[in-house]
């Protein structure tokens, strides 16, 4: 709990009251001091000073200023008269609360009219800053337009539109201004008369040897033009290719590996359905869903025959071996759950995001089987092995813990 500083002395005039507080040694930043209209606090842990005026104060003429150890506030009363004290006594602590909270509201209000009018001020200096640019832009379109006559009427237009808010008065005369467009227009009836003697004698000069000229330019166009190509045939072939890419942009070894695989999937597909006249496609994928049912059904041993005739399918499958260890681990056949459960291990390589899932099942099915069979040095390597996938499971962490001090025992 701060200790407040008591020992302060105060001076007064009818206008300005003069109040020092010792700081007992200790560093106050401006930052700690703080004055309203009718409050004023510092804090200089462990000390802290805060007083409730009598009067209300000035805050915006006010001021603190810290000097030799000492804070010193001149603070400039609102109504000018003497005080009968410093410090209001007010016992009630709802009453002071609001007292202070008016305070504070004024002093932000205050504060934002201040900041208002600032940035009010700032705008005003740019749009004048503004204003001597296009001024000085404007000037230079004038002097233009005294330089070349023959474009006033479209400098002066673009003036108008661009700096509409300046007179043009301020850098022409009307007299000149009407002395420009004259001579402005002087100078294009010129230039129309002599266009129009130049378009005269070039007319009296085509008059004359203008229809020899297009008769022998005729004559030479068809001359030039040469006859019409007979039509014809090509005809092209193409090599079949089982991709659809070009062969200069794919690798022949790796198509090769690839429809052979397709070959061998064909064939094994085959082979499983031969004699079936039920009319069902069968695939890998409708094994699964048939193991799935017969699972939740409690039908464990078609499960089984349903994922063995699926892995057939998909022998490179490691999730169908994951499953078909989960259903050997409920049949309680140990070690027919551990060989499935190695077998899907070893086919979900390499370790990924996406059979990061299944990798954690087989490591937990086969550190279940082989603690059901008692290799608990095992049991633990796979345990461990989940936690490095899933390190924030607390079942697994409780299932090593267990066994580790099972194994030490």
């Amino acid at each position: 709990m701060p200790i407040l500083v008591t020992d302060y002395t105060w001076t007064q005039t009818d206008t300005h009251i003069t109040l020092v507080v010792p700081l007992k040694g200790k560093t106050l930043v401006p930052s700690a001091i703080y004055t309203s209209s009718t409050y004023i606090k510092a804090n200089f842990p462990p000390f802290l000073f805060e007083l409730d005026l009598l009067h209300s104060i000035d805050e915006n003429e006010s001021k603190a200023v810290i000097d030799g150890g000492i804070l010193t506030f001149h603070l400039f009363k609102q109504k000018a008269g003497k005080w009968e004290s410093l410090k209001c006594e007010i016992k009630d602590k709802s009453a002071l609360k609001q007292r202070r909270d008016a305070a504070e509201k004024h002093m932000r209000e205050n504060l934002k009219q201040i900041d208002e009018k600032r940035q009010l001020e700032k705008h005003e200096r740019q749009r004048e800053g503004v204003r001597q640019q296009m001024k000085s832009v404007y000037q230079k379109f004038v002097f233009h337009m005294v330089q070349c006559p023959r474009h006033a009427t479209e400098l002066y237009g673009l003036c108008q539109s661009l700096f509409c808010n300046f007179p043009i008065s301020e850098f022409i005369s009307v007299p000149q201004l009407i002395e420009l467009f004259q001579l402005e227009e002087d100078e294009r009836k010129k230039q129309r008369e002599r266009q129009d003697r130049a378009r005269a004698s070039i007319d009296d000069h085509l008059q004359c040897g203008i229809k020899t000229e297009i008769t022998s330019t005729q004559d030479q166009l068809k001359s030039s033009v040469p006859p019409v190509r007979q039509s014809g045939q090509i005809r092209v072939t193409f090599s079949h290719r089982p991709f659809k890419t070009p062969e200069r942009e794919t690798q022949k070894g790796e198509e090769e590996a690839w429809l052979a695989r397709q070959a061998a999937a064909r064939a094994a597909m085959a082979s499983a359905t031969k004699g079936s006249d039920d009319g069902i496609e069968h695939n890998s994928l409708w094994y699964i869903d048939k193991a799935l049912n017969f699972f939740k059904t409690g039908d464990y041993e078609s499960a089984i025959n349903a994922y063995t005739s699926a892995i057939t399918l998909d022998e490179k499958n490691g999730t169908i071996f994951s499953s078909r260890a989960a259903v050997h681990l409920r049949l309680q056949d140990y070690q027919a759950c551990a060989a499935d459960a190695l077998k899907a291990l070893s086919l979900l390589q390499p370790p990924c995001q996406a059979n990061k899932q299944d990798r954690l099942k087989a490591h937990l099915r086969r550190a279940a089987s082989l603690e059901a069979l008692g290799d608990i040095q095992s049991a633990c390597f796979d345990y461990r092995k989940a936690l490095e996938i899933c390190p924030n499971d607390g079942t697994i962490r409780d299932h090593l813990t267990r066994l580790a001090s099972q194994s030490q025992d």
